[in-house]
């Protein structure tokens, strides 16, 4: 499958896992050309001392690897941020994942730099996620598929989408086109021609 990237990481609800193995599998596949970012790691609202252990040492990681950070926190969000303060946000950036949080936590979000992507809610929301896509910088707005489990269930009862990118990014379209997001892929990601 030349043309797939992916990322490597331990999430939130995994943070149990993560240990010495699972660095070293994480650093010994981060050179290859297949892998464009570390996570999705972060933290979950009733995260503990392991949780935040391991979202710490993925920041430390993509700093020392040059991997961009995904990075998932819902209802813990200004929690991960201040994580990330303490080791330095990584220089090659960071996307915080299917934000839903409040414009307060965003725009604390969008002052360090993150790129921030919005997911299939933003669609089925648009009166209470339009004012908060708007904040966002329009060469830092991305879209995904993704939507937390919990969510997901409750879509069980919403009409199907065939595809949930397009879903989210109907809702964006007031505030970029479809070549900025492929832009702001790129520009995170650090997308070039895959190799022969």
């Amino acid at each position: 499958m030349p043309r797939i990237r992916f990322s490597l990481g331990v999430s939130p609800e995994n943070a149990g896992r993560f240990d010495g193995d699972v660095e070293a599998l994480i650093r010994e596949h981060a050179s290859g050309k297949y892998v464009c970012a570390l996570g999705s790691c972060g933290l979950t609202p009733s995260g503990d001392a392991v949780e935040r252990r391991a979202f710490m040492r993925q920041v430390e990681l993509a700093n020392e690897l040059d991997l961009p950070l995904v990075i998932s926190a819902e209802g813990a969000y200004d929690e991960a941020l201040a994580c990330i303060g303490e080791v330095g946000v990584p220089p090659r950036g960071m996307l915080l994942r299917a934000f839903s949080g409040s414009a307060d936590e965003l725009e604390r979000w969008v002052g360090a730099g993150a790129y921030v992507s919005f997911d299939v809610r933003a669609g089925n929301e648009p009166d209470a996620y339009g004012s908060l896509v708007a904040l966002v910088p329009k060469n830092r707005l991305l879209v995904e598929s993704g939507a937390p489990h919990r969510f997901a269930r409750q879509l069980a009862g919403s009409p199907t989408r065939p595809d949930q990118v397009v879903f989210a990014a109907e809702m964006l379209r007031g505030f970029c086109m479809a070549d900025d997001l492929s832009d702001n892929y790129a520009a995170l990601f650090g997308l070039r021609p895959f190799p022969k």
